[in-house]
């Protein structure tokens, strides 16, 4: 026996009219397509409750039609298909209440289209992340297909705006997956199915982001695991969906992952692994510079010397509790905070010793996460380190 899974409300409205033997106008030959399939059955049910499939079972030349799969009990009497909507992504009823693609497809399968403004000028310093991105382009050239990209790193260091000006930057829009969204949905693997069945027809290539991948490992997401880890295995075989443009999941912390899933962090699931980690000074000072612009902070005042000063201060300041000298003791975040609220206190009839004093309040007043964090970040590192994560 059949049962029939639909969200779109034509199969519904048509199904009803077939058992009431109402003539139905057709706009499109895929409307009579399907009148012809439903009509060569005896008996349609709509959306059955448990006692009427019990009712029901058996009956000859019947099929079932509901927007769930069968319950769990008559799972395995069923022969299940999903029926697509005809209006693509869309429903009848999402195209007749106005509803658009971006809010449909955010609310169904938490999936958020942009077209990034941001580009590799707005990204200072990740030096290897570009020297990545080379050679990609070299790869591609060649007709080879690039496997997902992990980027491991702690809140703020920037994981996410790298897939926004990689998408930027080659001139293709960022879709961003939100897996708090899946994980509300009654079935979050087959959702995660849907999302990949959607992604694979598009013509169009993109950069697909799924930030925190780590929230796909809770105990009561297993399945989403599951489908996460084939998905990822077989993308671009014969066995699995086709995609167009690069892959990247985010997280902030893999302890969970190492521990309950192994196998999802091995190389070979991934074209590469990288651990986004706080910059160096010189690609410190390249953000710092990007935000000074941004602030509009005057740049006969902050110039590059004054821009390392502001450096060396806050790497003072926090010594105790910088994990690596060679780094910055602030994330690409904090260093956006720190500027913001220099364009917010500085005025212009600041000497340079009053410039000096505020630069010293802010940076106080602007804790990093290496400080109010400091053991997490630790175990961040190690997990990296030891899991064989290329740093960027």
């Amino acid at each position: 026996m059949i049962w029939h899974i639909a969200e779109d409300i034509f199969y519904y409205e048509l199904c009803r009219n077939i058992k009431n033997n109402t003539e139905m106008v057709f706009d499109s030959p895929i409307e009579e397509k399907w009148e012809n399939y439903f009509k060569k059955f005896d008996r349609i049910v709509i959306l059955p409750s448990k006692k009427k499939i019990r009712k029901e079972i058996g009956m000859n030349n019947t099929i079932f039609i509901s927007n769930n799969p069968p319950p769990e009990e008559f799972k395995n009497i069923f022969i299940t298909k999903e029926l697509l909507n005809l209006e693509g992504a869309l429903t009848s009823q999402e195209v007749k209440n106005s509803v658009t693609l971006s809010e449909s497809l955010e609310n169904k399968m938490g999936l958020k289209s942009s077209q990034p403004k941001l580009t590799f000028k707005n990204l200072g310093g990740s030096f290897g992340f570009k020297e990545w991105a080379d050679f990609v382009d070299l790869s591609r050239s060649k007709g080879n297909s690039i496997k997902p990209v992990f980027l491991l790193g702690v809140p703020g260091v920037g994981k996410s705006y790298l897939a926004a000006c990689y998408a930027g930057e080659k001139g293709i829009p960022l879709m961003q997956l939100d897996l708090s969204i899946i994980k509300e949905k009654r079935d979050p693997a087959t959702t995660i199915e849907k999302v990949f069945q959607y992604i694979s027809k598009m013509e169009q290539e993109v950069v697909l982001l799924i930030d925190e991948i780590e929230q796909s490992i809770t105990d009561t997401n297993s399945d989403m695991l599951g489908s996460l880890l084939t998905i990822f295995n077989d993308l671009n075989t014969e066995e699995g969906y086709s995609f167009k443009g690069i892959l990247f999941a985010t997280s902030n912390n893999i302890s969970s992952l190492v521990d309950k899933s192994p196998q999802f962090i091995r190389h070979g699931r991934w074209n590469e692994k990288f651990f986004v980690n706080y910059p160096t000074k010189p690609e410190a000072i390249e953000v710092m510079l990007l935000y000074r612009d941004k602030y509009e902070l005057d740049t006969s005042i902050f110039d590059t010397n004054l821009i390392d000063l502001m450096y060396i201060i806050a790497a003072e300041e926090y010594k105790d509790y910088n994990i690596n000298e060679k780094t910055s003791v602030y994330s690409n975040s904090e260093i956006s905070y720190l500027f913001e609220r220099m364009s917010l206190y500085y005025t212009e009839e600041l000497n340079s010793c009053g410039v000096e004093s505020l630069i010293k309040d802010q940076i106080k007043s602007v804790e990093p996460l290496q400080k109010t964090a400091h053991s997490a970040i630790q175990r961040l590192l190690n997990d990296a380190k030891n899991n064989k994560f290329t740093e960027v």
